[in-house]
Order: C-alpha cells, then sequence, then structure tokens
C-alpha cells in the first residue's frame, strides 16, 4: 500500500520500527516493517506485508487494473496502529474520523466527544453520531463509523453513552 509523502511525514514516526495494520473482520493486527530506508525515500514509501496482500485478495482488491491501484483509507487510531478500510465511494468526506463523515447507512459523525472518551474496541475514542433519518444522537466508536447502523429505525447495535449538553469536537 503506498503511502503519500505528506501523510507518511504527518502520521509516521522515523523512530518506530514497525506499525500494527487493523483489518476488519481480522484478529490479529498485521505487523508491518517501517524501519527501511524504501519506505522512507521518494519514491516507495509503500507499506508491504503478505497480511495486507491476503487482506486485498480476501476483499477482491487484488489484482488490479494496470495503474488503477485501490482507493484504501488507513486511519491512525493510536500511536502506531492504524485501520486499513476500503475507500467508500459515496463520501465526498474520506476520513471516517473527519466531522461530517456520512456513511452508507445515513449515519453522520458529528465529531470527537469531549472530554475525550475511549471507546469499547481496542485503541478507539468515542465518536457523536447523528441518523440522518430519525434524528437519534448515539455514540459509537471510530473503528465502527464507517458501518454502523442507527439502534433506533435501523436495528443497529446500541450506541455507546453520551452525557447531556456534551461538547463536540
Amino acid at each position: 500500500m503506498k503511502v503519500k509523502i505528506a501523510d507518511r511525514d504527518e502520521y509516521f514516526y522515523n523512530k518506530w520500527k514497525t506499525v500494527f495494520i487493523h483489518f476488519e473482520g481480522v484478529r490479529k493486527p498485521a505487523e508491518v516493517n517501517v524501519n527501511k530506508s524504501s519506505f522512507w525515500n521518494d519514491t516507495c514509501h509503500e507499506l508491504i506485508n503478505q497480511d495486507i496482500g491476503k487482506w486485498l485478495l480476501d476483499n477482491g482488491l487484488a489484482p488490479w487494473p494496470e495503474n488503477q491501484p485501490p482507493k484504501l483509507e488507513l486511519i491512525r487510531i493510536k500511536d502506531n496502529h492504524f485501520k486499513m478500510l476500503k475507500h467508500n465511494k459515496s463520501n465526498k468526506s474520506f476520513v471516517t474520523t473527519v466531522p461530517g463523515y456520512l456513511n452508507d447507512n445515513g449515519q453522520k459523525n458529528l465529531g470527537k466527544r469531549q472530554p475525550p472518551l475511549e471507546g469499547t474496541d481496542n485503541y478507539q475514542y468515542v465518536y457523536v453520531m447523528n441518523c440522518t433519518k430519525c434524528g437519534l444522537i448515539y455514540g459509537a466508536n471510530g473503528s465502527d463509523i464507517h458501518l454502523r447502523k442507527c439502534p433506533n429505525c435501523q436495528e443497529g447495535k446500541l450506541g455507546l453513552e453520551l452525557l447531556p449538553n456534551e461538547k463536540i469536537i
């Protein structure tokens, strides 16, 4: 997976020897070596690991047509841990943890709960979600934003607790 140089420089640290890539539906994250000159130079800057290749194959993203690699989203969830997602084609806002992201089920991310509260999933924070169909406001782990369904009108799992009148960032 090629990482844009600007994103690499903002979200990765050259003191890290490895990063962990978490995939939806896969228990164990892939441990990817970033302690190599090819990741930090201006030509390669790719995350290379057989578990990434397997995930791409399992999700029908590989092999791809020449010069048309799949669009993927890599979200930093904490320290050197990232979550890899398939790009949601219907979204103008591509990063699920950015306020305004709207998933395919009509659930809109309003922002991170303030003060920040750790979620129930590993390395996650609670985000405030709004169902655009019925108006329900509820909490969700950052890793769940892309697939959430409304607990009120879409039979989604119960949301995480929010406090009345809490701030959202």
